[in-house]
């Protein structure tokens, strides 16, 4: 869910111009949730859906709510860009936001792209400054306390139309760090320059 203040949408009379998601011309924050704007831009032109005659669609400075309902976690993500845009094949979609850790600060990327034709979705999350305190939040089974470090990646899969997960593909790397996990390891692991790649089936 993306809350913005300015989202840039047809008005009834035909013109594009600033709006609050209620058609309304307002500076006030308004929820916006992203499927409400991918259906109509997956639509054939319908004059009763000004949307559908939209090729793309940019929103900048948005505030964003990440829900974990499986954990029951949430983030608020500052900074949001998304971008939704029309092709020959279907809907490429991007969204880019920041995540306000304490004592540092997460960027985020998700790209991807719906084609008509496929029965899946194919996408991108690349991000930087992800450190073991954050992948605690929503894997609590992490010790988070033990490893001292900053990971950089892309991972890379698909979700069918029904929502299930396909294998995703995974590159990691961390410039440096160290891991202190008594229980486990005899003495603390310093390292520089780790890297890891390859691929996991999510579904199980």
């Amino acid at each position: 869910q993306l809350e913005c203040r300015q989202c840039p949408l047809l008005h009834e009379q035909g013109e594009i111009g600033l709006a609050s998601v209620t058609g309304q011309r307002s500076e006030a924050a308004s929820p916006l949730e992203v499927q409400t704007l991918i259906k109509p831009l997956l639509a054939e032109p319908d004059p009763q859906e000004p949307l559908s005659y939209v090729q793309t669609v940019h929103i900048t400075g948005g505030e964003m709510l990440l829900d974990d309902r499986i954990t029951g976690a949430s983030l608020r993500a500052g900074a949001a860009d998304l971008t939704l845009a029309r092709d020959a094949r279907g809907l490429r979609g991007q969204i880019d936001f920041k995540l306000d850790q304490p004592g540092h600060v997460v960027n985020v990327r998700l790209s991807g792209h719906y084609a008509a034709s496929a029965p899946s979705i194919a996408y991108e999350l690349s991000f930087d400054g992800l450190q073991a305190a954050d992948i605690a939040t929503f894997v609590p089974a992490v010790p988070a306390a033990g490893l001292q470090l900053s990971v950089e990646g892309t991972l890379s899969g698909g979700v069918t139309l029904d929502g299930d997960v396909l294998p995703v593909q995974f590159e990691l790397r961390s410039e440096k760090g160290r891991i202190e996990l008594p229980e486990q390891l005899a003495q603390p692991v310093t390292f520089s320059d780790a890297r890891a790649k390859g691929g996991f089936d999510a579904a199980g």
